[in-house]
């Protein structure tokens, strides 16, 4: 389904409520979990009303050990409200499934985009909350099946949605799937996201290149650049 582009009115340039997806969030300690407290706490610096939809940190299937760091939970801002969701990706069942290829293979769209499965229960969360009150959704990946979220959400808020891509998808240089028909599947979704979201950033100017030169311009018109960042205050020197 494709949605008219929305704006974002002038008049709420000064204060938003914005809805974001970013799933790592401390004590996860993952790369992604410092990008997306450094977006967060941007937006509450701005004076925005943030909201973020994020793991349960006791659900992640993580994949190695010593990810979780309590601390963390210093450098996250205050005054954000969270929503925090136990993923079925902790369900001893999904786990062995996810683990036996033939079968991953054979399922593959209740995997595919890694962690889709943490999209199931999220979307039945957001479903019983009153959501009607948001300016703007952003959604941040990886992982990519944050911005299946993001689709879902537009159709019901039909709100201004922005889509923030740390990494390319299925442009990752280094990442190879294991059939054309998965390869296929994550082109459409990928398509589907660009179509439905009203902005596209990435980190880059070489990486929305490498992204957006398979799109059209229309696409293009709407994508631009927001990089990785520091804040000064969390280093001594």
């Amino acid at each position: 389904m494709q949605h008219e582009r929305a704006p974002i009115r002038a008049d709420l340039l000064d204060i938003m409520r914005f809805l974001v997806v970013v799933y790592c969030y401390p004590p996860i300690l993952v790369p992604a979990t410092m990008c997306y407290v450094k977006v967060v706490k941007g937006l509450k610096d701005l004076g925005h009303d943030v909201e973020i939809v994020t793991i349960d940190h006791r659900s992640f299937d993580a994949p190695s050990k010593g990810l979780f760091d309590p601390t963390m939970n210093q450098v996250a801002p205050d005054g954000v409200v969270n929503h925090i969701i136990w993923s079925w990706e902790a369900n001893p069942l999904i786990k062995a499934l996810k683990r036996f290829n033939p079968i991953r293979n054979l399922l593959y769209p209740l995997f595919e985009p890694r962690k889709h499965e943490w999209v199931f229960p999220a979307l039945r969360y957001l479903s019983r909350l009153e959501l009607e009150g948001f300016d703007a959704i952003l959604t941040c990946s990886k992982p990519d099946s944050n911005h299946l979220v993001g689709l879902e959400l537009k159709r019901r808020l039909n709100i201004p949605w922005v889509a923030y891509f740390s990494d390319p998808w299925v442009d990752m240089p280094w990442h190879k799937y294991s059939s054309e028909r998965i390869a296929a599947y994550h082109r459409a979704l990928e398509t589907k996201v660009m179509r439905g979201a009203d902005h596209i950033l990435f980190t880059s100017d070489e990486t929305r290149s490498l992204v957006m030169s398979k799109y059209s311009t229309e696409f293009q018109a709407k994508s631009g650049v927001l990089p990785h960042c520091f804040v000064p205050d969390w280093y001594n020197r």
